[in-house]
């Protein structure tokens, strides 16, 4: 959901969707859509950056992540480096991108501005990521262990390991107060 609520974002084998919310205050009824067509592709997986202007996107192919300006709906930025993109994250200030890997090893971290791959993290195999609140840190997860890196010098913390996890990668979250 956009932030202010006012739009609903739907990613998947139809590509992506904007659907307008409406909320009749009198009756509590709860509209949506017509859907307007953003991407006409299959995509893997989104996330919407907390400011709701700019949504990004794996390819279903996952050889490239989409970062979509919603404010001008430019064609996507295509931000490439990383193969078998799973799981996609947004700084909280809107600034970078990190991807993760499905079936694949590895983390990226792009400048969404300029497209820039800025860093490539020794994540081994599939990977989950996430950013901190204040975009301070950025979590990754595999299947043997979670890990906070400082994205001022992206130098690692303390492993927290996994017991008894697959080889997936746990699921990621951090408080809204990045607690």
């Amino acid at each position: 959901f956009q932030p202010d609520g006012t739009n609903l974002f739907i990613s998947g084998a139809a590509g992506l969707e904007r659907w307008p919310v409406d909320l009749d205050p009198a009756t509590g009824e709860l509209k949506l859509g017509p859907p307007e067509r953003l991407w006409p592709s299959a995509l893997a997986c989104a996330s919407l950056s907390r400011s709701g202007d700019i949504l990004v996107a794996a390819s279903a192919v996952r050889i490239a992540v989409l970062a979509f300006n919603l404010a001008r709906l430019d064609p996507p930025k295509v931000l490439t480096g990383l193969a078998h993109v799973g799981t996609v994250s947004i700084s909280g200030d809107g600034r970078l991108v990190a991807g993760g890997t499905w079936k694949g090893t590895g983390v990226a971290v792009w400048e969404i501005q300029s497209g820039k791959l800025v860093k490539q993290l020794p994540v081994t195999g599939s990977a989950a990521v996430a950013f901190s609140p204040d975009g301070e840190w950025l979590a990754t997860s595999n299947g043997e262990e979670c890990r906070l890196w400082h994205t001022g010098t992206w130098a690692p913390g303390r492993p927290i390991p996994r017991n008894r996890a697959t080889d997936l990668p746990g699921q990621l979250a951090f408080a809204p107060d990045g607690a």
